[in-house]
């Protein structure tokens, strides 16, 4: 269980980014979300995949301006490291939203 998890390893970001996706997808709980996805952020800031899964939350909580900018820096990160799939996602997302990736 992912609360366990933190507990033991408090300082490890794939656990909150984790946790916070399923408070997304499965519980459809944007807000208890968001607190553990900016956790994953401030612990592994190069983490393109975070950026992504929280601009999508900020989409769904209504937050179009919060949204766009989380995605642009998960398109920016994607790029520099090479992740294609994590970029195209961000593009297209992007592109669906009428913004450009800078």
């Amino acid at each position: 269980d992912f609360d366990r998890s933190i507990q033991l390893q408090p300082t490890f970001a794939a656990t909150y980014l984790a946790r916070g996706i399923l408070k997304y997808v499965k519980f459809n709980n944007s807000r208890a979300a968001l607190v553990d996805v900016e956790r994953s952020i401030q612990l592994d800031p190069q983490n393109a995949n975070s950026y992504i899964i929280r601009g999508l939350i900020y989409d769904s909580l209504g937050n179009r301006a919060a949204a766009i900018a989380s995605i642009r820096q998960s398109a920016k990160l994607a790029k520099q490291q090479g992740n294609q799939k994590i970029y195209q996602q961000a593009i297209d997302f992007l592109k669906q939203r009428g913004a450009t990736a800078n």
